[in-house]
């Protein structure tokens, strides 16, 4: 766990650094897939921001997130995503 929260800090920390700033968040095509206890979400996600100063526009990605159902209660346990404009 602490490896993992720990990923999540660095990677928000490099963002920061390079001055990562994300303006506009869309998300879209959504659809998930229900396997007894665990649910995989697939959906694309449009940014628009800038990085070190320089402006991007409608960056595509395409991400898998899986959920689990552990004690009644879905967690988020794995998230990909790959640049698919490019």
């Amino acid at each position: 766990k602490q490896q993992e929260l720990d990923g999540i800090f660095k990677s928000s920390m490099e963002r920061i650094k390079e001055n990562h700033i994300i303006d506009t968040l869309i998300l879209d095509d959504f659809k998930v897939q229900l396997f007894d206890h665990t649910a995989i979400a697939i959906y694309y996600s449009v940014t628009k921001g800038t990085k070190k100063g320089i402006p991007f526009d409608n960056n595509r990605m395409r991400w898998y997130d899986v959920w689990v159902k552990r004690n009644g209660e879905w967690k988020w346990v794995s998230s990909q995503g790959t640049l698919v404009n490019k």
